[in-house]
Order: C-alpha cells, then structure tokens, then sequence
C-alpha cells in the first residue's frame, strides 16, 4: 500500500507537476468547468459537439505527451479562434439554451383521452381536404416563442377543433398550438418575430428545428397523400397512416397505449376506446 501511495505521489509531483494543495485546487476548478461545459455541448442532438470537444482536447493532450512542442503550442494559441468559429457554426444548436422551459409534473398529464379527440378531428380535416399543422408544447414553455391573433385555451374535444379548422379564419399554413395537458392554445400560430433567428436552419425546415429545438411535437395532415407527417425528438417521421398516429402521440409525450384491435379513424368511434396509462 505503501508503495502505491509512494508512486502515486511521484506521479503527482514529477508528471503533473502538484506540488502544493493550491495546485489540487486548481485542477479541480478546471475539471469542474471541463465538465460542466462538456455537459452543456451534450445537449447537442443533431451535430456531435461533444466529439468535437473531446477530439480537440485529445489532441493537446497528445501533442504534450509526445513532446510535440510546435503543434502543441499552435493548438493551445488557436484554440480561441476554434471556439469562436464552433460557436457560428453551431449558433443555431447553441441557442437551444437560452430557450426558457417549465416542468409539468405528474399531476398535469391525468389523462390523455384528447390525443384521441384530437387524432379524429385531424383524420375529419384530412378527409375534408384541409391541411393542418398541428404544434404539441410538452414541457418547453413556447409562450414567448410563438404569437397567435386567436388565443383559444379551451379543453380539447374532436368538436372544437373541427370547428377551429373548418373556420373561415383558419390559415392552413400556419399552426393549430394544443399542448399535453390537452389545451387548445391557439389557431394560427406563428414564430414570434423576436424568435424567428432561433428556428432558421438553410438544412432543415422550421418544423424539423421546433422540434429539435423544443420537446415540442409538430404533427402535420396530408391530404392530399392521405398520411401524417411527424416531427419529434430531432426525428421525421413521413407517410404516417392515420392508425398508427395516436400510438406514436403517445409514445412521444411519454404514456403507455395498449391496442385490443387495430383502429380505423375514418370510421364512427367505437365501444373500445385506445386505453391510455401513465407510463
């Protein structure tokens, strides 16, 4: 044991060079803020930032231990200029973290019979010929993000959103905003101005980065192909029949379905309803 302490103190004084407990200090400082920022860059789901970092890292670690003083010393003067052109490169990602969230507990989500309400009134509009963008906020407050000239807030039902939808007003190009406690938000939604930097991407559409940026879920009728069209969790899902919808709905806001028989929306609502449990 004696021994062990023994090299592990050479290694300590001759290698790392810690002579002193401000030294330890120090390098407990550093590794906190290695780690901290290492976190935040593994908030990043569509670019690997977090292997940027490390293989950045890896290679001052490298240079250092081979004695490669010229390169050594080229990446730790360049390492500013690198931060700053990683941070116009991943601007877009970046600004995730400045998105301001609430948490909605257990208690919010008692039920979640209105994605079936929901996925009826959107399968009535696809039938009818209208498109609709339908915007789900989860637990990522969009209050501040998004704009609307018609503020709803009423308990989704199957009846008030065709209603909503079949409106002279309604603007097929922009959004129908319900959120998970099942709330009709708002119709006509759009990207509040001040926000709008927050959800250009040239790669991707506005769709694809709301719900890449936000755990929000952006779920868009077709009718013209007859299918659904999803945008969750940094993924697209296309040509989405309308019986697999309310399962996915689902899946994505974090319940558990349990299918008896496989459903057909454009069908009357039947006896046996999709039986939703908290998972």
């Amino acid at each position: 044991m004696k021994s062990v302490l023994d090299a592990l103190y050479h290694f300590c004084v001759t290698t790392l060079h810690i002579t002193q407990i401000k030294d330890l200090v120090e390098i407990s400082f550093f590794m906190l803020i290695a780690y901290n920022f290492s976190s935040w860059l593994s908030r990043s789901k569509r670019r690997p930032m977090l292997l940027q970092f490390y293989g950045y890292s890896a290679m001052i670690i490298a240079t250092y231990a081979f004695n490669a003083k010229a390169a050594h010393s080229l990446l730790i003067w360049s390492a500013p200029a690198c931060i700053m052109l990683a941070l116009i490169y991943h601007q877009h990602t970046l600004q995730r973290s400045f998105i301001p969230s609430r948490k909605i507990g257990a208690k919010a989500l008692t039920t979640s019979a209105w994605i079936d309400d929901l996925v009826r009134a959107l399968v009535h509009s696809m039938h009818a010929g209208k498109k609709v963008i339908c915007l789900i906020e989860h637990r990522d407050d969009l209050s501040i993000l998004f704009e609307s000239p018609i503020r709803v807030n009423a308990a989704i039902s199957a009846k008030l959103v065709k209603m909503l939808v079949n409106s002279s007003d309604f603007n097929q190009q922009q959004y129908l905003w319900v959120d998970s406690q099942g709330l009709v938000k708002a119709v006509n939604a759009t990207v509040s101005t001040e926000s709008q930097a927050i959800f250009q991407d040239s790669r991707h559409s506005q769709h694809a980065v709301i719900a890449d940026k936000t755990d929000s879920i952006v779920c868009i009728v077709d009718p013209t192909a007859g299918n659904f069209t999803l945008h969750a969790q940094s993924k697209t899902l296309n040509g989405i029949p309308a019986a697999q919808i309310a399962p996915l709905l689902c899946a994505y806001l974090g319940y558990r379905v349990n299918l008896s028989s496989e459903k057909s929306y454009a069908k009357p609502r039947s006896k046996n309803r999709i039986k939703l449990d908290r998972s």
